[in-house]
């Protein structure tokens, strides 16, 4: 039987998904649990260094980028488990689907390379989602107790809601960017790195990003197009987001007084901010699907 390491957040998913069925879920699946610790914990990086075949993350986007930055190099594939609200990194990778039969898909899914983000500067640190500044780190650190006791797409709306809000009245501070030292439109309310292509509350921002790239996935937001963005959240109809794009081997974020985030971490400086932005030589692997060959139309 192939052996797991399992990181666990308590406070996520339902009551089902609590130690024991976890752990005996997994050995129904072929997967014996040879270590299982929660996410709080701050031991990670040693039991991650355990001898095992895969290492399953049950939890949200939070964790699953908790346990990214703490893996060692060249140890086993992270399954994810996707019991959070968003699950971003997973619906990324096309590794969302019912949590039941993840365990079983496993053995048949491959590992995908994925290469994590540094900042420096006013944030320091690896990135596994998302890091920026603007409305969206700004939405993440007024959440309230409110938010936390909403669950599933209710979460989802509130979350949407408090961006628009901030929009709506235009207290994001400005800020200036420069993507491999060309200067963006300014003034900006909203500037995002992005690993992957959904972040936040399930905001599909660049579908076209690849967790593998050695660029970063660029989105921003003037503050001239700021009413056109908050339409679109408060649509959610599944239309592109109404945001610039571009790809970038370095961002610099400069502001004052900004909200900025490390994933679902936020901050606000209350001075002179600037962050750089760039891909990290970390790289982790993580189990997905295989992906699906190009369609070159039926042979002639």
């Amino acid at each position: 039987m192939s052996r797991a390491i399992v990181i666990h957040n308590p406070s996520a998913g339902a009551d089902d998904h609590g130690r024991e069925s976890l752990i005996a879920s997994l050995r129904e699946a072929g997967w014996e649990c040879v270590a299982f610790r929660s996410s709080k914990e701050d031991d990670l990086a040693r039991v991650l260094r355990e001898p095992a075949d895969i290492v399953v993350v049950a939890g949200g986007d939070g964790t699953v980028a908790r346990v990214m930055r703490a893996m060692p190099d060249g140890g086993p594939p992270i399954a994810i488990l996707p019991l959070g609200t968003s699950n971003g990194i997973a619906r990324s990778l096309e590794a969302a689907t019912h949590v039941s039969a993840l365990p079983r898909q496993w053995h048949r899914f491959h590992p995908h390379a994925f290469r994590l983000g540094e900042a420096s500067g006013a944030l320091d640190g690896l990135f596994a989602e998302a890091a920026g500044a603007g409305a969206i780190a700004q939405a993440i650190a007024e959440a309230d107790a409110a938010d936390a006791s909403l669950a599933g797409d209710a979460r989802l709306a509130a979350g949407r809601a408090r961006i628009a809000a901030i929009l709506a009245r235009g207290d994001a501070a400005p800020l200036t960017a420069y993507a491999d030292g060309v200067a963006l439109p300014e003034p900006l309310v909203l500037v995002e790195a992005l690993i992957v292509g959904v972040t936040g509350p399930r905001l599909f921002l660049a579908p076209q990003a690849e967790p593998a790239a050695e660029t970063l996935d660029v989105v921003y937001l003037t503050a001239s197009r700021a009413g056109a963005f908050r339409d679109w959240l408060q649509r959610d109809d599944g239309t592109p987001a109404p945001l610039a794009h571009l790809t970038s081997r370095e961002l610099v974020i400069a502001g004052e007084g900004a909200f900025v985030r490390l994933d679902d971490e936020p901050r606000r400086c209350s001075g002179p901010v600037s962050i750089t932005l760039r891909r990290s030589a970390r790289r982790v692997h993580v189990l997905a699907p295989a992906p699906t060959p190009p369609d070159h139309g039926d042979p002639p």
